[in-house]
């Protein structure tokens, strides 16, 4: 999504973001190949937005469209997958205690977290409130406090 944001608007915020998530797209795949692990993204640079989990699958094709309306609603919606995503990354994490795992979905989670804290600020700096979808109020306002 962040690239199509990119192309989409050119945003400055985002043109980091782009390289950041290849980067990680990379590097994620080769751990989780290393582990046996499902992978949630295909890693095909040149398939862009195709997910194998279902659900994940369904979040990007109902945000793909909001990307389209105005900067603002891309960036509301790159923050509802940020939040999801750092939700799916909690619940994996607590499921498992294979630490090298653990390690790999908390680089993950900090970078979700950044990306958030970056869109939330961008958003209040124009005096546009974020309101998160699947975070309550209180932990969206304690992520965007951390100093990470």
């Amino acid at each position: 999504l962040y690239a199509t944001f990119q192309e989409e608007w050119h945003n400055p915020l985002f043109h980091h973001a782009v390289a950041i998530e290849k980067l990680q797209l990379t590097a994620a795949g080769r751990e989780i190949q290393r582990h046996n692990l499902e992978l949630p993204v295909r890693m095909s640079m040149d398939i862009r937005g195709e997910f194998s989990i279902e659900e994940v699958q369904a979040l990007q094709k109902k945000l793909m469209p909001k990307m389209e309306i105005s900067e603002v609603e891309g960036m509301i919606a790159l923050a509802a997958l940020e939040e999801t995503q750092i939700k799916r990354l909690d619940e994996a994490i607590s499921n498992t205690e294979d630490i090298n795992i653990i390690i790999l979905y908390d680089r993950i989670r900090v970078s979700s977290k950044k990306h958030l804290i970056a869109i939330c600020k961008a958003l209040a700096e124009q005096d546009i409130p974020y309101h998160p979808v699947t975070l309550t109020e209180k932990e969206l306002e304690d992520l965007v406090d951390t100093v990470l």
